[in-house]
């Protein structure tokens, strides 16, 4: 188990088999930084630790060796704009996803201390090679998840949608959208309309060559608090309906009528 103070240092422990104690197995000292640490990720075969801080110069990620040497592997390069989730993926090389406040994402490879081949291909800045429905969202992603089945994807979750990035295939000008009649979906249609309100024809030829299947934006769900991989294939989303949000504030105090 890992666990960060307010003072910046991470404490490695080892919790007994008969789960009654804790054992300080390692403490790394605090790094010069701006912004306390806000998550720690460890990696599924237990050999690495990231460490996450709201910003977007170089530093922001730290990634720690925490197997019996226990040491300071890495501080990751200054990103395009501040880093807000990062994920370890299941695989035979240990890697890291770390998203960003633009919806850029970059996969670094830990034992080479670099970006992989796949975000090598997209470019830096990689939000230009974003399609647009993932480069001009209102919102941004944070979190990233993993389906221990498929290592080569992965999941870039926002508040209210979550896209699925499979690294095999190219990245496609635009996403097509899950359930494909929802309502949100459809602000991208009237945009790709041609004048008059009908779709033109060289706007549909390229909406369908496109849409490889890669970046699938799911709309399904709103208004997320957790989505993670449980088990293989298996996933688990907790939502909050904002319409209960509301329903439990209480009476206002003071409520201007129209025309008074």
């Amino acid at each position: 188990m890992a666990c960060a103070g307010y003072d910046g240092q991470i404490h490695i422990l080892k919790i007994q088999d008969d789960l009654q104690g804790l054992t300080l197995q390692n403490t790394f000292p605090a790094l010069p930084a701006n912004f306390a640490i806000q998550s720690l990720h460890v990696s599924s075969d237990g050999a690495w630790l990231a460490a996450e801080r709201s910003g977007a110069e170089s530093g922001s990620v730290q990634i720690y060796s925490i197997t019996d040497d226990y040491k300071h592997w890495w501080s990751l390069p200054a990103l395009e704009s501040p880093v807000t989730s990062v994920r370890f993926l299941d695989g035979e090389k240990a890697s890291l996803v770390v998203s960003c406040a633009s919806c850029a994402v970059y996969v670094f490879e830990m034992e080479e201390r670099r970006l992989n081949s796949w975000s090598e291909k997209q470019g830096i800045p990689m939000r230009n090679a974003l399609p647009k429905e993932l480069s001009h969202r209102a919102d941004f992603p944070v979190r990233v998840a993993s389906n221990p089945a498929t290592p080569n994807m992965f999941l870039l979750g926002f508040f209210g949608a979550f896209s699925a990035i499979d690294m095999d295939k190219p990245m496609p000008h635009h996403c097509r959208t899950f359930p494909e009649t929802h309502v949100r979906g459809q602000k991208r249609k009237r945009h790709s309309s041609g004048p008059g309100g009908g779709t033109s024809k060289d706007s549909g030829a390229a909406e369908n060559s496109a849409n490889n299947g890669n970046c699938t934006i799911c709309l399904r769900y709103n208004s997320m608090l957790y989505m993670d991989f449980i088990a293989k294939n298996e996933m688990l989303v907790v939502e909050q309906p904002w319409l209960s949000v509301v329903a439990s504030f209480p009476e206002a105090l003071e409520r201007k009528v129209y025309g008074t």
